[in-house]
């Protein structure tokens, strides 16, 4: 069997979508060499390399958001819900679950307690360049973490917005195209009968 790598990244957390519970970054750099450890002992130079991850790029939900790629089940704070491969890097958004958990993680992020991400998975392929350097050319995803210091310095949490409700007091009824188009950027508008 071969072993799960864990390489941690630092990564701007954006918090995108309507439910206001997303989160976004890089997960994982491309073609940037660092210097990293498995074992705690031995270190070596690794880089991953562009199409690393392109096998799970339809498989998303399968990959959990963890802290701190803890195994117990208050570890797993939500999911992935889409990766994409660009060429300087893996990106991902995250959902993150409703609950004490998962509010817990967001205030984390929000306080920028944690503002990496770390990823665990099993190499399958992987050759040595002419500098020395491991680079990982195909690598099966286990899953992310949100980390306090990532090992990678772009590997950091991108989207985030607040989660801060605000209300308004509007003169009229907003017609339906009005609710319509308000909802679709995540604005829910209560009326209230007078």
């Amino acid at each position: 069997m071969t072993d799960i790598i864990r390489r941690q990244f630092t990564a701007t957390l954006d918090r995108a979508g309507a439910d206001q519970r997303t989160l976004g970054g890089c997960c994982v750099p491309y073609n940037r060499p660092a210097t990293v450890s498995d074992d705690g002992v031995e270190i070596y130079r690794e880089m991953f390399a562009p199409g690393a991850f392109a096998r799970q790029m339809n498989a998303a939900n399968r990959i959990a958001l963890k802290y701190a790629h803890g195994a117990g089940v208050m570890d797993t704070v939500g999911r992935a819900t889409q990766l994409d491969e660009h060429d300087d890097g893996l990106f991902g958004m995250f959902r993150v679950f409703d609950g004490i958990v998962g509010d817990q993680a967001l205030t984390l992020v929000d306080e920028g307690l944690l503002g990496g991400l770390s990823v665990s998975g099993v190499p399958l392929k992987s050759t040595r360049n002419a500098d020395g350097v491991v680079v990982r050319q195909r690598v099966h995803l286990t899953e992310i973490s949100l980390c306090e210091e990532p090992a990678y310095a772009d590997a950091l949490v991108s989207v985030r917005r607040s989660r801060s409700r605000q209300e308004l007091e509007l003169p009229s009824k907003p017609a339906d195209e009005q609710l319509a188009r308000l909802a679709a950027i995540g604005i829910r508008v209560t009326i209230e009968q007078r």
